[in-house]
């Protein structure tokens, strides 16, 4: 395929057609959170990072990872390679064709590229001389990597692709040598957190290409296992997989998250009149204090964040699902809604469920005293502090669009105010009198207790 003919036919239309599929670049607005959510620490995957110096020590063990899995499956190198050549084409668009342009020496008479060798030791010294000088501007982030021949190309994704399915196999069917499940098992807080940075995804077709040749890879499986590391209620059995249906998403960072969004068909208590101004000024305290109840899900699933009517007062419960923040979920989390800012349109449920979930934290914490009722509340949990959790919500809320259940929430929040006033005004009295008027009854029965003591002894006198 002459990838300088293909570029100009992806055109605005493809590229709007495509926007689930691609490769995204993370949001400017979101790089202030710091490059700990946009640079791997240990593993490249895909082009835009495979440059950093930091990173070259896994190309060696993405080439012995390669050769297990295709000792392990029935297809052919040979085989295995010419599927994933024929969409090299394909996702090379994907990552951006202005980002990831053609080597000047990819000529359009050259030879066809051939499947990699087998051996991992012959091949390194290969790819130590194609990663050895690297332009002096691509060894930060924040530049375009390198131009990438069509041979370098496919070759990166067939090694990428082949190493995260090999991983997949070694983490859910203990397959594979001692050697390298030793090292998965020892880095896979590492690895988790590296293949679910936006920018180091590798195209869904591409991985699907070798899943239909090899047979089974249980890959939805470890995203129900990834996911876990959300939840502080862990299953102690074996992870159940998932069926994707119609659905086909762009990598496996969007896999995670069609997941982790759960069933968008349950409805939030949709309003019959909106109400003309909305308040954000709520935190957890302010939300009990007119009657909503903070409330944690039964699920573990964004699309759990609802608000609900009571069953016998007027107030409110606000459910949300609780959040273990550690640091793969707290990566996992920013990226997903890094996804939905590149690819959400604001006004679709389903396409920011993420940003209205991270909004609605933030709008109720304003102090880390609210963090800690968070956490009292089993909300938020985990080993970041206070402070470490109210400094990610509050920078990660700022510059997220705000996404439909946040806004139908905060309109829910805002029509309950108007319509119940009354009790409203009932409830916040004895909330926060509660306490001096128990203590004022409390006081009036011991100086009652003391009069009648008084009135038994007179009356014993008496006699």
């Amino acid at each position: 395929m002459n990838q300088d003919q293909a570029a100009p036919a992806f055109g605005f239309e493809g590229d709007y057609n495509l926007r689930i599929s691609r490769i995204y670049k993370f949001p400017a607005g979101l790089r202030a959170l710091g490059t700990r959510y946009i640079e791997p620490m240990l593993v490249a995957i895909g082009p835009y990072h495979r440059h950093l110096p930091h990173l070259q020590g896994m190309e060696q063990v993405k080439r012995l990872a390669t050769d297990h899995f295709v000792n392990q499956v029935e297809p052919t190198r040979e085989e295995l390679y010419a599927a994933v050549l024929h969409v090299a084409g394909t996702a090379r668009l994907l990552y951006g064709y202005g980002i990831i342009p053609p080597a000047p020496a990819a000529a359009a008479g050259a030879a066809p590229p051939r499947a990699p060798s087998g051996d991992a030791h012959q091949q390194a010294p290969a790819q130590e001389q194609q990663q050895q000088a690297p332009p002096a501007a691509a060894q930060h982030g924040n530049n375009p990597p390198p131009p990438m021949g069509d041979v370098e190309f496919a070759d990166m994704l067939f090694h990428d692709a082949c190493l995260l399915l090999q991983y997949i196999r070694v983490r859910m069917l203990n397959t594979g040598p001692p050697s390298l499940a030793h090292l998965f098992y020892s880095k896979r807080s590492v690895i988790n957190n590296d293949i679910m940075l936006l920018e180091n995804q590798l195209p869904w077709l591409v991985l699907s290409s070798l899943i239909n040749l090899t047979g089974h890879v249980p890959v939805t499986r470890f995203i129900v296992r990834l996911a876990s590391v959300f939840h502080a209620r862990r299953g102690l059995g074996v992870e159940q997989g998932f069926e994707l249906g119609d659905y086909r998403p762009g990598h496996l960072l969007a896999l995670l998250r069609f997941h982790m969004k759960g069933d968008m068909t349950r409805q939030v208590d949709m309003l019959v009149n909106t109400p003309n101004q909305i308040s954000v000024s709520f935190n957890a305290i302010g939300l009990e204090e007119i009657g909503i109840k903070l409330k944690v899900s039964d699920g573990n699933m964004f699309a759990d964040m609802r608000i609900n009517k009571r069953s016998l007062l007027p107030g409110r419960k606000l459910v949300l699902p609780p959040m273990l923040l550690g640091n793969v979920s707290v990566t996992c989390l920013v990226n997903m809604a890094a996804l939905e800012v590149c690819t959400g349109i604001s006004f679709v449920d389903n396409n920011t469920v993420v940003c209205s979930y991270v909004g609605i934290l933030a709008m109720l914490m304003h102090r880390e005293d609210d963090v800690h009722q968070l956490r009292a509340m089993h909300l938020v949990q985990g080993e970041l502090t206070d402070r470490e959790t109210l400094d990610l919500f509050t920078s990660l809320g700022k510059h997220l669009p705000s996404g439909e259940r946040y806004v139908s929430i905060l309109e829910s929040i805002e029509e309950y105010k108007l319509g119940n006033w009354l009790w409203i005004a009932v409830h916040r009295f004895f909330y926060l009198y509660f306490t001096k008027i128990a203590t004022f009854f409390a006081a009036i029965g011991s100086i009652a207790g003391v009069f009648k003591a008084f009135e038994l002894i007179v009356v014993k006198k008496h006699q």
